[in-house]
């Protein structure tokens, strides 16, 4: 986990056996998303306010997991995990 100057800590990893399909749904709010040129799932709230997780596929069994926590600030942590998602996305194959 890495933290960004203002309480925030986001983490990236990355399956070679996890979709972004594979994403536990149980809780938050899960969209659609794209990310540059591969699609991609947020989910927010998935682990409570503040919480905010950006998965990108890159293909239908592997995926990149971005997952940033901001406080209770969840539009923040969204934030964070986006930026952090479009500054990794390019290098994802």
């Amino acid at each position: 986990m890495w933290r960004v100057p203002g309480s925030n800590t986001f983490g990236v990893s990355v399956s070679d056996k996890l979709g972004i399909g594979d994403l536990d749904i149980s809780s938050g709010r899960l969209s659609t998303i794209t990310v540059g040129r591969h699609e991609g799932r947020k989910l927010e709230e998935g682990s409570g306010p503040g919480n905010c997780d950006v998965a990108i596929a890159v293909s239908a069994t592997s995926r990149a997991l971005i997952t940033a926590v901001a406080g209770q600030d969840t539009a923040k942590a969204c934030d964070v995990a986006m930026r952090v998602a479009n500054a990794i996305e390019p290098k994802l194959p």
